[in-house]
């Protein structure tokens, strides 16, 4: 009689408990209701899978599709290249997207603007790298910003100094929450960011909505449309090659869904056997493979993607969400370097280092790393005073 008491007890104590969280978990919040401007916005410059030789263009313009376009201009030189639109429906809107391809010379200057109807954006300026060779990338894990908040001008200043990045990787969690509001505010702070240096992008788990099962919002894909070239059922996985570095990005919160662990898997290993024997290698995802909390552990994505960060010489796994700053390297191997990061305002509280490991708490930070003709350095910054607060580096 006691043992089924006793069972009662706990199924009723796990069920009160999973209703108390089931909103956290399951629900995510309304979406409140929005109109899109009549004018082109979000504007984003993103690289395709070639960075050498190619950009693609995004933005979002009105609620329906009309014939769009980028104009290029290369000195004297301006050509037309005509976008392709979709349309987005949300609970609170309609969004008309637009992305075009345009091609791009090594170590040029170009100046761009996108049109719709007969709307248009204004002129936005970028370059490429000499020989479309990647030398430096600037890493920024979560943002995960309030409306509002500080991110606007801490990020500017971390732009302002790496002006000469090549390009500019996040680690998911751009936004708070996928609701319209909320992507109206990171792109107000991304600004002039998002428009002149090309964005690689992680989705993060806050870019995804709840439910059975979870599924990324639809304005991630149409605002960060990369080249198709991923694992199948894994909407934000995809690769960006230059000559001299190959770059993998990974869905990791569409894993939940159980299949898509073992197609990016597959596709993450052939990927990484294919590389060229003097590209440098970095894989990113949302979540680490190594955990800064204490009592934390992620098994699944260290079981899963460990094993070939080491077998096939990768050099960084790249990740965010908790929180903190880690960077973690084999003492004996020194690579691959395993880094945490985040620039957000909401800090965790972090374990006790490691061997290996530098742990640093209570700072918004971001991350550099350059790459010459036979060494790599990784330095980590605090984002909101430019202090060198970490250094590492390698042949």
């Amino acid at each position: 009689m006691f043992k089924y008491l006793l069972l009662f007890v706990l199924v009723g104590s796990l069920s009160v408990w999973v209703y108390s969280r089931w909103n956290v978990w399951f629900v995510s919040a309304p979406e409140e209701p929005y109109a899109c401007a009549a004018e082109p916005e979000r504007v984003a410059l993103l690289p395709s899978s070639d960075f050498a030789s190619q950009r693609i263009v995004t933005w979002r313009c009105a609620d329906t599709i009309a014939a769009s376009s980028v104009i290029v201009a290369v000195g004297a030189d301006t050509s037309v290249v005509e976008a392709q639109g979709q349309i987005v429906t949300t609970d609170g809107g309609c969004d008309a997207f637009y992305r075009a391809v345009i091609d791009v010379a090594h170590g040029s200057h170009f100046s761009y603007k996108v049109t719709t109807g007969d709307k248009e954006s204004e002129w936005y300026s970028s370059a490429t790298p000499a020989n479309g060779e990647i030398r430096k990338l600037l890493y920024i894990g979560d943002v995960q910003d309030t409306v509002g908040g500080l991110s606007p001008r801490v990020l500017h200043g971390v732009f302002d100094a790496n002006r000469d990045a090549d390009a500019v990787l996040f680690g998911g969690d751009l936004v708070e929450a996928p609701l319209d509001r909320y992507w109206s505010n990171t792109f107000n702070y991304l600004d002039s960011i998002a428009t002149s240096i090309p964005m690689i992008v992680a989705s993060g788990n806050h870019e995804y909505r709840k439910g059975f099962p979870p599924s990324i919002d639809a304005r991630w894909p149409a605002s960060f449309a990369y080249d198709a070239n991923g694992a199948a059922m894994s909407p934000a996985c995809y690769s960006i090659e230059a000559p001299n570095v190959l770059i993998a990005v990974l869905d990791v919160k569409s894993m939940v869904r159980g299949i898509p662990v073992v197609s990016q898997y597959l596709w993450l290993r052939n990927l990484l056997a294919s590389a060229k024997p003097d590209q440098r290698k970095i894989v990113m995802l949302h979540f680490p493979l190594y955990s800064v909390r204490p009592g934390k552990n992620n098994y699944l994505e260290r079981w899963a993607f460990g094993s070939l960060a080491c077998d096939y010489d990768v050099d960084f796994v790249l990740t965010g969400h908790e929180h903190g700053y880690m960077r973690k390297v084999d003492p004996d191997d020194g690579t691959p370097v395993y880094v945490l990061s985040h620039c957000s305002p909401k800090n965790y509280k972090l374990k006790d280092a490691d061997d290996g490991e530098v742990i640093i708490g209570g700072r918004r930070m971001y991350q550099t790393i350059t790459f010459d003709a036979d060494s790599v350095r990784y330095r980590a910054y605090d984002a909101t005073d430019g202090a060198l607060l970490d250094y590492y580096s390698f042949n």
